[in-house]
């Protein structure tokens, strides 16, 4: 809704909401709704959205937002404003927003292996091969000039009977005559476009971005192409969709299991589970978890269990599984489903072992540095481009006479005057612009002791992985 002031009210919802934002809608209106969670890189861009909607101007936009554990969730944004022609103002705004982190991730991914590797056609293979989407580049009379193993497997193919060869062999020429509609509309557009298409009794959902050449020209598109026939089905759908569903459930690179809800006998094991249990299929059908000792901890177990007789869901269940006598950390999600007329649970099993390792690295890395700079006898601190400190070592704490925790997010102006403050901030500036560290000299007054001396200062700018510019980090010494 629009207020007469223009500010704007989240009224209602439908649909994946909460799976994109992990809040519910009462908890998003009380955080301040869409504008709160846009990420900052991005509000410029949302900006120009609404000026184009308060304009009478519908939008279709990509946009970046921020879930309840902030994690950056890429969104396409469809958005119509509902005109007062009374007022001559906006009344009201409808629309939808779909979730296309996963396709954003793949493009970006595909087109740094671009960048990087334009020459090893045998690495950008692999990149489109580890894709769970059918990925194909076509130029602009269908023919295919590279796809990966995904969609040969949907058309039992092999790749010297694809590529080289026009899509008009494998596709309904009703599908085919409108796919070449829309790549060269996409290749004159110079820009992406996203449609659906169904043959052979499936649905597919397909992106199709321009590939430009070094020259600026255009005369290839790459195709992300997903099957969606699952979701267009509802579970009571699921009968009729058996051979659908046993395609998708077998071929998923995560493991799933379907069980009785009240015995808990597992019924049916993807090749997934069976390969990273190390459990044939007999030694797992008509058992439960508990005789195949895939829980190591039974308490987790219980908790998984009463989450899910509580809410028929759960997301993301961090537990221990035993897979092949070793420990694996996991997410585990379930739904309770209904199977000719009787009630299962279907649970997927995230293996997270490996981000579980590298994430401890990190940690025991970042206590290294900790230990490090806590030991170094000069000031050490580090401000971010806005001058607010992110970190100080203990030496620098007898400076402003107060702990790290009472420094982090403040600034030089809360502990210092002014005019000292000002020459500090300009200090800061300085090297920041110059992209290098610089030495000055600066006489400090210790808060803690009384402490008065002469120092040598070192300020350098600091970057984050991406080359963009995270602050500076400041060294003083006697």
């Amino acid at each position: 809704m629009v207020h007469p002031d223009n500010s704007l009210e989240l009224n209602w919802i439908s649909g994946a909401f909460e799976n994109i934002t992990g809040f519910t809608f009462e908890e998003y209106k009380a955080k301040g709704g869409w504008r709160a969670f846009v990420h900052p890189d991005d509000l410029a861009k949302d900006d120009e959205d609404l000026q184009n909607l308060f304009s009478n101007r519908a939008i279709k936009s990509e946009i970046r937002t921020l879930n309840k554990r902030g994690e950056v969730v890429w969104v396409q944004v469809f958005a119509h404003p509902l005109w007062d022609s009374n007022r001559n103002a906006l009344q009201s705004i409808y629309g939808a927003v779909r979730n296309v982190t996963e396709r954003k991730v793949t493009e970006q991914k595909l087109k740094e292996s671009e960048e990087k590797l334009s020459n090893a056609n045998n690495l950008l293979q692999a990149v489109l091969d580890a894709s769970s989407d059918a990925i194909t580049m076509t130029n602009r009379k269908g023919e295919f000039q590279a796809c990966n193993k995904i969609l040969l497997q949907r058309w039992g193919k092999t790749r010297e009977e694809i590529v080289g060869f026009s899509a008009s062999k494998v596709l309904p020429l009703s599908v085919f005559q409108n796919r070449i509609k829309i790549i060269n509309e996409c290749i004159e557009a110079r820009e992406g476009i996203t449609f659906t298409d169904t043959y052979n009794e499936k649905w597919f959902e397909n992106t199709i971005e321009p590939i430009m050449e070094a020259d600026g020209t255009i005369e290839n598109v790459a195709m992300f192409s997903r099957d969606i026939t699952l979701l267009k089905n509802t579970l009571d759908d699921l009968k009729k969709s058996e051979e659908k569903f046993a395609k998708a459930f077998r071929c998923s690179p995560d493991p799933i299991l379907i069980t009785v809800l009240n015995k808990g006998e597992i019924v049916e094991a993807n090749d997934s589970f069976i390969a990273l249990s190390g459990l044939t299929k007999d030694q797992c059908i008509g058992k439960t978890t508990i005789d195949i000792h895939l829980w190591i901890i039974p308490e987790q177990r219980n908790q998984f269990t009463s989450l899910l007789q509580k809410n028929g869901s759960v997301r993301d269940f961090e537990c221990d599984f035993n897979f092949k006598g070793n420990v694996r950390n996991c997410l585990a999600s379930a739904e309770v489903i209904s199977l000719n007329d009787e009630q299962y649970i279907l649970s997927v099993i995230h293996d997270i072992t490996e981000r579980k390792i590298a994430q401890l690295k990190l940690e025991n890395e970042r206590k290294r540095l900790r230990t490090l700079i806590e030991s170094i006898p000069d000031l050490v601190w580090l401000k971010d481009h806005n001058g607010v400190y992110i970190l100080c070592n203990p030496k620098f704490e007898l400076f402003f006479g107060a702990k790290e925790k009472d420094i982090i997010g403040k600034t030089d102006y809360d502990f210092l005057d002014t005019s000292l403050a000002d020459f500090f901030r300009e200090k800061d500036r300085k090297a920041m612009m110059a992209g290098k560290p610089s030495i000055n000299t600066e006489e400090l007054i210790f808060a803690g002791n009384g402490y008065k001396g002469l120092f040598e200062t070192i300020k350098t700018p600091m970057y984050d992985v991406e080359g963009h510019l995270m602050g500076v980090l400041g060294i003083s010494r006697i």
